[in-house]
């Protein structure tokens, strides 16, 4: 892809012209603090594609995009995440899907927290129909 590395601590994607999330990016990400796949032409998020790896990424940034729908759970392999920034797209659906652990397990009643670092969630110039609780 045309992303750029800088051999350290950030994955730059921004104004690439990529649809979805590049498979040679995404082993990088999951060491990366920073990651920008911003002014791009991305529909959809597919998570990590079913891999069950964590990505260490604390900043994330598809401003500017042509996603529509997205559920908070597409980052469930993001345990570290403190940014999240999904500014100036056309989403209309946001929702968190939260997993509910089954009766018995021991995480039952504890509650199960996605995206357990975020701090910051940037949704701003979007269609939002609602906003979802929690």
């Amino acid at each position: 892809s045309d992303c750029r590395w800088d051999g350290d601590f950030s994955v730059n994607c921004s104004f690439t012209g990529i649809s979805t999330v590049p498979e040679d990016v995404s082993q990088t990400a999951t060491t990366a603090d920073f990651t920008d796949f911003s002014y791009n032409n991305i529909k959809t998020l597919m998570g990590t594609d079913g891999r069950n790896e964590e990505w260490m990424l604390k900043h994330l940034n598809l401003s500017n995009n042509l996603i529509s729908e997205l559920s908070l759970a597409t980052f469930r392999n993001l345990p570290v995440l403190e940014t999240l920034n999904l500014n100036d797209n056309a989403i209309h659906t946001l929702t968190l899907d939260i997993p509910t652990p089954a009766q018995g397990s021991k995480k039952y009643g504890k509650g199960c927290r996605l995206l357990p670092a975020l701090k910051v969630l940037s949704v701003e110039r979007n269609n939002l129909n609602t906003v979802p609780r929690g």
